[in-house]
């Protein structure tokens, strides 16, 4: 008999109670590995089912969408197609200016380009002294408008020394229809107003709640009182 085999039959009996041989301990390990390799097998069948499932679910989803969606991107399509010529106009009308993009576009220090210094230059700029880009800003104002030079000169006396009046005079005597709201035209930008109404209300030498000097435009006479200037 051999040792080896003669050593685990004594050893066996009093580890396992003795119920079990060798062989059969061997047998019943390699039956627990078949039975976890088939777990194994069916568990990746499994998950590649579902996977497949959900691919082939996921791709029926995109090709509805894609379906739904056609017939918007080609009327969008069709609707860009006449923008083609100015597109292409603008391409070549740009071209000369591609150099310059790519200087701008070159580092300056760290990750900073000429597009960013320039940016914060301007933005520096603007802050420091804010009327130099006025383009965006809006004022608001008031007005009395009539059409004959003596009964502005009249409102006017008045004015000089009541000021608090201006809102009831503006009801009782502007022919502008701002009239009925005491003369108030809300908040415009620069440009909006005819010339001689827009310099004055924009000009920096003009003060809040000061009525104006008279003013005539096309539409007659006017006595103007700004009440909100850009900060």
């Amino acid at each position: 008999m051999d040792v080896t085999v003669a050593r685990c039959s004594a050893v066996q009996p009093a580890e396992t109670g003795g119920n079990e041989t060798p062989l059969e301990m061997q047998s019943e390990m390699s039956a627990g590995c078949a039975m976890v390799r088939e777990d194994r097998v069916r568990l990746c069948k499994d998950i590649g089912c579902k996977g497949a499932r959900l691919q082939s679910c996921i791709s029926r989803k995109g090709a509805t969408i894609a379906a739904t969606l056609k017939p918007q991107m080609e009327a969008i399509a069709n609707a860009l197609k006449p923008l083609e010529p100015v597109y292409a106009q603008l391409k070549e009308l740009l071209a000369p200016l591609a150099p310059i993009h790519e200087k701008m576009s070159q580092k300056v220090f760290g990750p900073f380009n000429y597009y960013t210094v320039a940016i914060l230059v301007f933005q520096l700029v603007t802050a420091v002294f804010p009327s130099l880009f006025s383009f965006g800003s809006k004022v608001e104002a008031s007005h009395i408008l009539v059409k004959e030079e003596a009964k502005i000169k009249e409102l006017q006396s008045i004015l000089e020394k009541s000021p608090e009046k201006f809102e009831d005079l503006a009801k009782e005597h502007s022919t502008c229809p701002s009239g009925k709201q005491g003369g108030k035209l809300g908040k415009f930008s620069k440009g909006q107003m005819v010339p001689e109404f827009d310099t004055y209300c924009f000009s920096p030498s003009t003060n809040v709640d000061v009525v104006s000097p008279v003013i005539k435009t096309q539409f007659g006479y006017h006595l103007i009182k700004v009440t909100a200037k850009p900060t």
